[in-house]
């Protein structure tokens, strides 16, 4: 693939990227009270993930950890985390 062309995707990438970090940062902004800690769905007993997850603050701190995790490349920041529990 030439340069221009690599060029092109990455921008490309980056906006719609950019565009879906936005629409995540206004769905958080935008969520009513009475939502923020209203679960999506109902814990089940052998769920493999924790309980409350499924609340709508929850979901979302997980994503921004996520996303912040991978774009920083801050695994050092992980393995401290895990040392705390």
């Amino acid at each position: 693939m030439n340069k221009v062309m690599t060029i092109i995707d990455h921008e490309m990438l980056w906006r719609r990227f950019g565009a879906a970090i936005d629409m995540l940062s206004d769905t958080l902004r935008d969520c009513p009270d009475v939502l923020w800690e209203k679960s999506l769905w109902e814990d089940q007993p052998d769920q493999w993930v924790a309980a409350g997850f499924s609340a709508f603050w929850y979901l979302g701190y997980h994503t921004l950890f996520w996303l912040d995790l991978y774009l920083t490349r801050a695994e050092g920041a992980l393995l401290r985390l895990r040392n705390l529990t």
